[in-house]
């Protein structure tokens, strides 16, 4: 079994979020992807802005029409900060016999570096690289370029940050997200302070 590991906030979930998992999906022949919300993501130092409840609910309405997806919630039940190297730990064991990759963004891996021992999560999965157009690869560092593979269907250019900032400010979010997760939004009015 091949399985690819997606964790993020996901604070929204939005069709960016789909089309980079639907890619990794595609390119690298996966059996399924697991995508992994966060408790408090390492980068981010804070928690999420919608509950987590609320943040599992959108991601199964997102994911719905996706049998080759699925949620794992293991990083809200560990809660404290979510390492990935204690997650793939948790998923070898799992999983013993898969072949596991680790789907990250283009910004994350800029930052991979400083990451919790980067070189053992090298080491554990196949780590995989989502480029935004406006992420330049080139200035990561050069030890861990080699060792990635870069998806080659580029993601769509969305952010969970401006989706956030769109309804705060009243502005439409029904290309940005999928319609069930749109309306899950307005009926717990969520994001609006």
């Amino acid at each position: 079994m091949v399985i690819g590991l997606f964790g993020g906030s996901f604070d929204p979930p939005h069709n960016g979020h789909l089309t980079i998992a639907q890619s990794f999906y595609t390119e690298l022949a996966l059996d399924r992807v697991i995508f992994i919300p966060a408790y408090i993501a390492p980068q981010k130092k804070r928690r999420a802005y919608a509950s987590d409840a609320d943040r599992l609910n959108m991601l199964g309405l997102a994911l719905a029409d996706h049998p080759y997806f699925s949620i794992s919630d293991i990083e809200l039940q560990r809660q404290g900060i979510s390492y990935t190297l204690d997650t793939i730990t948790y998923f070898q064991q799992q999983f013993p016999a898969a072949r596991l990759f680790l789907l990250i963004g283009g910004d994350s891996f800029l930052d991979f570096h400083n990451w919790h021992q980067p070189d053992e999560i090298l080491k554990r999965v196949q780590v995989v690289v989502a480029a935004r157009p406006d992420c330049d690869l080139s200035l990561a560092n050069p030890t861990y370029l080699p060792q990635i593979i870069l998806l080659k269907n580029p993601p769509r250019d969305i952010s969970s940050r401006v989706i956030r900032e769109r309804i705060k400010n009243r502005q439409p979010i029904q290309s940005l997200v999928p319609p069930a997760v749109e309306q899950y939004i307005y009926q717990h009015r969520l994001y609006t302070s």
